[in-house]
């Protein structure tokens, strides 16, 4: 499986973040899952995991401070 990282938005954080390690954990997850980026979809609010779902060639959803859980449970259950 090849890797899920959109080349034309590579990530950035502040120097000594550990977001961009999340980042690349999540990208080697779904590669060791098998899983192509239309059966992903990440769900984010704002802060800087914010931006994670602009990493990714996959399905996104940005909502609302506090709401993450709130949207991807909504998501599972549809």
């Amino acid at each position: 499986m090849t890797s899920l990282l959109n080349p034309d938005r590579p990530p950035f954080f502040c120097p000594g973040c550990s977001h961009e390690s999340v980042v690349k954990a999540l990208d080697k997850s779904f590669q060791h899952l098998g899983l192509s980026g239309d059966r992903i979809a990440i769900v984010t609010d704002i802060g800087c995991s914010g931006l994670f779902d602009t990493f990714f060639n996959t399905h996104a959803l940005h909502g609302l401070h506090g709401r993450a859980l709130t949207y991807a449970t909504g998501l599972k259950l549809a």
